[in-house]
């Protein structure tokens, strides 16, 4: 989808961004099979975060400091980022 729909909508037209929590933040950690695509989108513009909360809770159970792809951020669940929809346009950040 990462890819799909940038090519559909056309690269200007959209940001793609992937939140990872829970067993989903796998695929955003240092060590995963898939950081060579992940970090290939971030080329492309497609955002990658991964929750924070669920980092600190994995951290506190392994002892170890999660470590992420360097093309994925911190999203920190507590922030609330504001979208406002117009009429025929999707939703748009603000």
């Amino acid at each position: 989808m990462s890819s799909n729909v940038p090519k559909a909508l056309g690269m200007d037209n959209v940001i793609v961004e992937l939140v990872a929590q829970g067993p989903g933040l796998g695929i955003l950690k240092s060590d995963s099979p898939h950081k060579e695509r992940v970090n290939s989108l971030a080329q492309y513009g497609s955002v990658f975060s991964a929750c924070g909360n669920t980092m600190k809770a994995m951290e506190r159970k392994s002892g170890k400091e999660v470590t992420l792809v360097e093309s994925a951020r911190v999203w920190m669940s507590r922030k609330i980022r504001p979208s406002r929809r117009r009429p025929g346009q999707g939703s748009q950040s603000i």
